[in-house]
């Protein structure tokens, strides 16, 4: 599958990568993933890295389809996506603008540094977060 998941409970966050051809039954399946990890963390934070990733099928349909799923993280919980390309970098947004509230705060980032920096700020993440 070209999405791994990464916990660091010690800094509260996950940490998703993806690469290559990502299609909606993948992340349809990396949702349940979470869903079904017993150690999953509501109100962890969230970085998802898309930066190496494109969408074969991803459109308006399934971004809506994702987010009109039952919340997964908290409303406590930070949520950052980064995305290279205007492409990604849209459907992110548009995942942001369905998503956001209930399930948290949403940000798009097109810099990794950038997201990381928002999500150890004010406190959300008391310990660094890791880069590995």
């Amino acid at each position: 599958m070209p999405i791994s998941i990464k916990s660091d409970t010690l800094a509260r966050l996950i940490t998703v990568v993806m690469t290559g051809e990502i299609t909606t039954a993948d992340l349809i399946t990396g949702d349940d993933r979470f869903r079904e990890d017993a150690n999953f963390h509501r109100d962890c934070d969230q970085l998802i890295d898309t930066r190496d990733a494109h969408g074969v099928d991803i459109d308006s349909d399934a971004i809506r389809t994702l987010a009109n799923r039952a919340p997964l993280f908290s409303n406590q919980s930070r949520r950052a996506i980064v995305a290279k390309g205007d492409l990604g970098f849209g459907i992110a947004r548009m995942y942001e603008l369905n998503r956001a509230g209930e399930a948290g705060e949403i940000q798009v980032f097109r810099d990794l540094k950038e997201a990381k920096e928002w999500l150890a700020r004010e406190g959300r993440n008391q310990s660094p977060v890791k880069t590995g």
